[in-house]
């Protein structure tokens, strides 16, 4: 779409197994398995499912962090269209600047040995964008930004919290000013009370800068404080897509389904025998099951469903699309979830 700041086309990720004296391959696993989506400026577009499904490997080929192994990823800046999976290393070193990531855990993710203030510069040193006093001003107003005192700057990342941690490699993501931030499950290894404290503050900085969020998390009720359209991913392909208040309220896939009633819910009446859980196992990736990769697990699987690929269909309408890969996502009667309970 050309509204788009990025637009991803048949990605594909591919690791060989190799075996023996002369790695030979024997296979590959199918991390991420042809899947297509776009995030339009502005908006924060969720990507879920179990750990394992590509969510991760989905953003380190968007960042070129991994080549893919086919398809395109188009990202639209300054009035120009580049494909970033096209181009060498060199070539891609001008857009990195336009994307960057927060992980998910603050404790591995800042050098135990640099201070705040050379951390959050770095990118700043790298890129060449700013030196001496310009450097101590930037870093201040980051502190600032996330919340955070800009004498804080000379400590050491070992006299923070969690909590302020994150604070930190979010204001090292936003020092180039960037259109897109990857945020990779980055309150999933915070307190709960913490958690509230970081969604709000991405909230609050993507309104003030403009920000274009692509979120991973396994936890829908996360997402749901924070996405606008949320993405649901299984074994390296995506099944529903849709905008966040149809997805919870009328579900259409299965799994989505699954994974809707793993939200805790904050109800003393609630039963969990009205559940559906997941049977099963996750296949194995590098020998995915014929037909609907869900099917193994799925409890209204039928032989269609192990013989044929479902499409990926839009059976909402062009105004409000809910696009689902399931042979039977019109006729199946799923449970969704009332917002107000979240």
């Amino acid at each position: 779409m050309k509204n788009s700041l990025l637009e991803v086309k048949n990605l594909k990720k591919y690791f060989p197994v190799m075996r023996g004296f002369f790695k030979k391959v024997v296979g590959y696993v199918r991390a991420v398995d042809d899947i297509s989506f776009d995030i339009k400026e502005g908006e924060t577009l969720a990507l879920v499912g179990e750990s394992g499904c590509g969510k991760t490997t989905t953003a380190k080929c968007i960042l070129r962090a991994i080549d893919p192994t086919e398809g395109q990823i188009i990202l639209r800046v300054d009035g120009k269209e580049v494909d970033l999976a096209k181009l060498s290393k060199k070539e891609l070193k001008p857009y990195r600047r336009y994307m960057q990531m927060v992980f998910q855990n603050p404790y591995t993710s800042l050098n135990p040995r640099m201070k705040v203030r050379d951390i959050i510069a770095e990118p700043l040193v790298v890129n060449k964008v700013a030196s001496g006093k310009e450097i101590e001003d930037r870093v201040a107003e980051l502190m600032k930004a996330v919340g955070l005192h800009p004498d804080y700057m000379v400590r050491y990342p070992h006299a923070f919290s969690g909590g302020q941690r994150q604070r930190i490699v979010i204001a090292r993501a936003l020092a180039l000013n960037p259109k897109l931030v990857i945020c990779d499950e980055p309150v999933a290894a915070l307190d709960v009370s913490i958690r509230s404290q970081i969604l709000n503050l991405l909230a609050e900085l993507q309104e003030k800068f403009g920000l274009t969020y692509l979120f991973i998390s396994h936890d829908l009720g996360v997402v749901y404080h924070i996405a606008d359209r949320i993405a649901v991913m299984y074994l390296g392909k995506i099944v529903e897509f849709a905008r966040t208040e149809e997805l919870f309220e009328n579900p259409k896939h299965p799994y989505t389904e699954s994974l809707l009633n793993s939200v805790p819910k904050p109800d003393p009446s609630f039963r969990a025998e009205n559940l559906r859980p997941i049977e099963g196992e996750v296949p194995n990736p590098m020998n995915p099951p014929s037909g609907c990769y869900f099917h193994p697990r799925c409890p209204f699987a039928q032989k269609v469903c192990q013989e044929e690929s479902p499409k990926f269909e839009n059976l909402g309408t062009a105004e409000e699309p809910h696009f689902v890969a399931c042979h039977f996502a019109e006729k199946l009667a799923l449970k969704g979830m009332s917002v107000k309970t979240l």
